[in-house]
């Protein structure tokens, strides 16, 4: 009965030294310090980049300019498509029973 009330004591560490674990942990922390330099060059290059927002509104002037060529020149983009009604007006007349 004496073993049972005794309180469980913590191992105590081993008496030899965890090279494994040391150099495991030299790796990882080498390999952070190499994502935090190329993390570091990479803002060093977004640095001259200009702000998106300012690259998006030129891009936006420049097509705004520029007349689509899909459109035909005396079609305004907000019309329907004359073919479309067209063939739709045709398709009604031969079958009236079916309203469009």
């Amino acid at each position: 009965m004496k073993g049972m009330t005794e309180q469980p004591r913590p191992k105590s560490p081993p008496g030899y030294l965890d090279l494994y674990g040391k150099r495991r942990q030299q790796a990882k922390l080498h390999l952070l310090e190499r994502e935090i330099g190329l993390l570091q060059e990479e803002l060093k290059s977004l640095d001259g980049v200009q702000p998106s927002s300012r690259s998006c509104k030129e891009l936006n002037e420049f097509v705004a300019t520029k007349q689509d060529p899909f459109l035909a020149i005396n079609q305004k983009a907000d019309e329907p498509n004359c073919c479309w009604t067209r063939n739709r007006k045709k398709s009604c007349l031969k079958s009236s029973w079916i309203c469009c």
